[in-house]
């Protein structure tokens, strides 16, 4: 092979790499960008959760009061059922 031919293709080969970095370089400037923005949307939607929690206490103490009246139910409904029980037997 001649000067000129070994040079060409350590030219093209050098060229190629080069290319073939940046490539690389954008690909994972790209997924860092993607992760960075899904990272402050996740972010967003906790503090939004948060501030939705905290927002009325009163309807907190609403559905602790439904959910106490339907476990009574619940239990008095189970004392009924093993009342009818005893008295088949």
């Amino acid at each position: 092979m001649s000067r000129l031919r070994v040079a060409l293709l350590v030219t093209l080969l050098l060229v190629m790499a080069a290319a073939t970095w940046q490539l690389q370089a954008w690909r994972y400037g790209r997924q860092l960008a993607e992760q960075a923005n899904l990272h402050a949307q996740e972010r967003q939607q906790k503090a939004e959760a948060t501030t939705r929690a905290q927002l009325d206490p009163a309807h907190a103490r609403r559905i602790v009061a439904i959910t106490d009246a339907g476990d009574q139910g619940l239990i008095a409904l189970r004392a009924c059922q093993a009342y009818v029980r005893a008295l088949q037997r």
